[in-house]
């Protein structure tokens, strides 16, 4: 234990006098501002409604509630078709709705921008029609929705894309940078030298390990507290990413063992963290969540780090995907660990 202490110390010393560990904080800060300042608390894809009214029709209060427009600013009413036609030639995200007065009966004109699909035109159609009929005296909706998962506390979209940087920037921040410290060991040849005692090499490797999940506990938390606050559940939180980073750093150390320089091996590397983040292109659309993707480590490790941020956690969930990654990360550290003692002796 105390040649442990000793070696993480030592590994400490030196992270602070380098510039991984200050390029990892510089990281998490622009992760916090480009969340913070950039990523809207919610995307919206309400569309603007540019809308022309007969001089016979109700006025704009009655058909602004009948067009369900909850927001002023998505309805706007013109004095003219011309100039409903001329505002969505600027605006291209809009679509207009003319109404007259035909013979008793309301004439109903939609004004779109030529991109829209025929499935599209169809479905706006449909609305359309469904909140005319909500209207009707005596309507009733037959539609009865359940859901099969309970009724979880939804979370902001800010706060959704916040797992996606925690996996790719502290939980498996080991996956480079421990080949790195790795490979600068090698060149100075102090890696050699702990190499002389087989017993060493574990005390080696290890205060590697407890260094990047220092790093990735620092990078994790300075990013979740500044973003989420107090909205995230912080002990879930430290339970997942150490055993997530745990995990990131046993492959990095499993995957730089097959190499004896940072150049060779950034190709593997880069390859690794490749497929991994494929798992985001599913966690941010979940209608395409095909089993390959589901497969990949970083899957659950999104959703886990999802579940911290939620009113109510899945706390058993957490547990478990960190279970799992712990053991996952023992096995991959010790086949990491056979192999440098065969490697590093010859």
């Amino acid at each position: 234990m105390k040649k442990l202490l000793t070696t993480f110390h030592k590994d400490m010393t030196m992270s602070l006098r380098s510039f991984y560990l200050y390029i990892e904080i510089i990281m998490a800060l622009l992760i916090v501002a480009v969340l913070l300042f950039v990523v809207p608390e919610s995307f919206t894809s309400e569309q603007t409604l540019y809308l022309y009214l007969d001089a016979e029709l109700p006025d704009r209060a009655v058909w602004s509630d009948l067009l369900g427009q909850e927001q002023e600013d998505q309805l706007l009413v013109f004095d003219s078709e011309e100039d409903v036609r001329s505002a969505l030639h600027d605006d291209h995200n809009a679509m207009g709705l003319l109404l007259r007065q035909d013979d008793g009966r309301i004439a109903v004109e939609v004004v779109l921008q030529g991109y829209e699909s025929e499935k599209q035109r169809q479905l706006m159609e449909t609305l359309f029609t469904a909140q005319q009929l909500q209207s009707l005296p005596g309507f009733t909706d037959p539609t009865v929705i359940t859901r099969l998962d309970g009724m979880p506390d939804g979370i902001s979209d800010r706060l959704h894309l916040l797992p996606v940087f925690l996996v790719l920037n502290s939980a498996m921040v080991g996956l480079f940078i421990i080949a790195a410290y790795i490979y600068i060991d090698k060149d100075e040849g102090t890696i050699r030298a702990v190499a002389v005692t087989p017993a060493s090499i574990w005390t080696y490797l290890t205060g590697k390990v407890l260094m990047m999940l220092v790093t990735g506990l620092i990078t994790g938390s300075l990013t979740v507290l500044a973003v989420a606050g107090s909205t995230v559940h912080f002990g879930y939180f430290l339970v997942i990413m150490t055993a997530c980073n745990l995990f990131g750093s046993a492959l990095g150390l499993l995957v730089a063992s097959f190499f004896d320089s940072m150049t060779k091996s950034l190709g593997a590397l880069y390859v690794v963290i490749v497929i991994m983040s494929l798992a985001t292109v599913s966690y941010l659309m979940p209608s395409f969540s095909p089993w390959p993707i589901r497969i990949l480590p970083a899957y659950p490790m999104l959703y886990a780090f999802r579940e911290t941020l939620a009113a109510q956690p899945d706390g058993g969930m957490i547990v478990f995907w960190s279970m799992i990654f712990i053991l996952a990360a023992a096995v991959l550290y010790v086949l990491a660990g056979l192999r440098y003692r065969k490697t590093l002796t010859i």
